[in-house]
């Protein structure tokens, strides 16, 4: 029940923890100026992981050095300025955690871009770290973006000249290593001007099939309970006539001679782009609702299933560490109608269980809608 002490607890903590990660606002920018410096250097030192960090600096014409102190950045290592890459023009940067995660670059990595996107001029370019699916990513959506970026490797320094270096950066992180957010709405106006090709078969309600062998990175459902959870989809849709078509999306897809593979980023961002509702347990293939139409006018539906205080052990680990395993804090101010039903006590990282009854009168007055 929406008026239960459960329920009400569960909404207080997801508040807090909205408050903790979008808070204190969007992010700060700091420009170092080539007028005023010698040279201005900028490096990422870190290949990945929850703590990526990196430097930005300048040497003044007094031979001194000048560098941004904020949450991830560092002192430079000096020594490395020799051997950097010189570029010339008005250069911006940002650096954030789990570059090499495709989820985590669509639930963070995105919004720190368009918010970059939205502070510079047209002619400014910008250094991105050339790990993980970034690059691939951009290219697909939007290649007049990527046209402007200069891949970094990890570890290799930029020299700026003839130009300026804008950072965007928060003071501190949220909790822990958590990075903060506060960039939906920039994001948000940059999904708009995305070209999208809708599908031939018209609009779509999700549900993420999250069973082996696709999946392998626990909150994996039991494979008959997933069968179950399908199958009343299907009769709550047929109940309330839905007329989209019902699409039970595991990362993959069958071409013409009948073989899976693995779906394209634009296939997927094509698929989610039509979707009015998106259905599933937490995981990466849930990233995927920041595709859904962002008008401010859509109502877009998500229902994700995510681990609660009554799991217990190793599984329910993520619960009590601050962030829940749920999107809806990482995309607050989205438009999405968003639910989530935690995992019954009895579900396991291999094998996971919703309560069918709420589920069942959750899809049931969403659909009648």
């Amino acid at each position: 029940s929406k008026n239960s002490s459960y329920h009400q607890m569960l909404t207080a903590k997801v508040e807090r923890w909205v408050l903790a990660m979008h808070g204190t606002g969007e992010p700060q920018l700091h420009e170092f100026d080539t007028g005023s410096s010698n040279s201005t250097y900028f490096a990422i030192w870190t290949s990945g992981g929850h703590l990526v960090e990196a430097s930005a600096w300048s040497i003044l014409e007094n031979g001194t050095r000048a560098y941004l102190d904020a949450h991830t950045y560092i002192p430079p290592q000096i020594a490395a300025e020799k051997d950097a890459l010189e570029v010339s023009g008005d250069f911006a940067a940002y650096h954030s955690w789990w570059p090499e995660f495709y989820g985590h670059i669509v639930d963070h990595h995105l919004g720190m871009l368009a918010f970059l996107v939205a502070k510079v001029s047209e002619k400014t370019r910008f250094l991105l770290m050339d790990v993980g699916p970034f690059k691939e990513i951009l290219q697909v959506l939007k290649p007049d973006l990527f046209s402007r970026v200069t891949w970094v490797s990890p570890k290799q320094v930029i020299k700026i000249v003839d130009g300026r270096l804008t950072v965007s950066f928060h003071p501190t992180s949220s909790i822990g290593p958590h990075p903060r957010y506060g960039a939906n709405s920039y994001l948000q106006s940059w999904l708009q001007s995305l070209n999208v090709d809708q599908p031939s078969d018209g609009k779509h309600i999700i549900y993420y099939a999250r069973v082996k062998p696709q999946a392998t990175h626990g909150r994996i459902m039991d494979t008959q309970h997933n069968e179950d959870i399908i199958a009343m989809l299907q009769r709550a849709m047929s109940k309330h006539n839905r007329t989209e078509k019902l699409v039970v999306f595991d990362g993959t897809i069958e071409d013409e001679s009948g073989v899976k593979r693995h779906m394209t980023y634009i296939e997927q961002f094509t698929l989610f782009r039509s979707a009015t509702t998106v259905i599933g347990p937490h995981g990466t293939g849930m990233s995927n609702v920041v595709w859904m139409d962002p008008k401010p006018s859509s109502q877009n539906r998500v229902v994700e299933f995510t681990i609660g205080p009554d799991n217990n052990g190793e599984f329910g680990d993520a619960f009590r560490e601050p962030f829940a395993k749920t999107y809806c804090y990482k995309y607050w101010g989205l438009p999405f109608d968003y639910n989530f039903l935690v995992f019954l006590s009895n579900s396991t990282n291999n094998r996971a269980f919703i309560d069918t009854k709420v589920f069942e009168e959750t899809v049931n007055e969403i659909f009648s809608q």
